[in-house]
């Protein structure tokens, strides 16, 4: 067992940390910051913004389920890079517009206009 710290960065470190043969204990904390609600199709689906991984829906333990709806992953990006509003609690969010185009010949068209955007349900 050592009793002096090995370099800087052991000497920065509280003594608790250090245990055995100069193992080290380490702790993962994960935060995903508060629930919030989107709406989807007309059913309400709960989930977390992790800073890191992005929205998860999670399961009754609180861990993110294994398989995320693609839709729900869709509608969470697009309310995140709209600016994240938010309306009556839940999370707002719109389709993006669709191009109206006319076509040119052969792999070529050409963009006449947008439709109107549509509200995500």
């Amino acid at each position: 067992m050592r009793d002096q710290p090995t370099s800087n960065r052991e000497a920065e470190l509280p003594a608790i940390t250090r245990i055995g043969s100069g193992d080290w204990l380490g702790a993962c904390v994960d935060c995903g910051g508060p629930m919030l609600k989107i709406s989807i199709g007309g059913k309400v689906i709960e989930f977390e913004m992790h800073p890191y991984s992005g929205p998860n829906i999670l399961n009754r333990k609180g861990e993110p389920l294994a398989n995320q709806p693609h839709d729900f992953l869709v509608a969470a990006s697009l309310w995140a890079q709209q600016g994240r509003r938010m309306e009556d609690g839940l999370c707002r969010w719109d389709h993006p517009p669709k191009e109206i185009l006319k076509h040119l010949g052969g792999r070529h068209w050409k963009i006449l206009g947008y439709e109107k955007p549509v509200r995500g349900t």
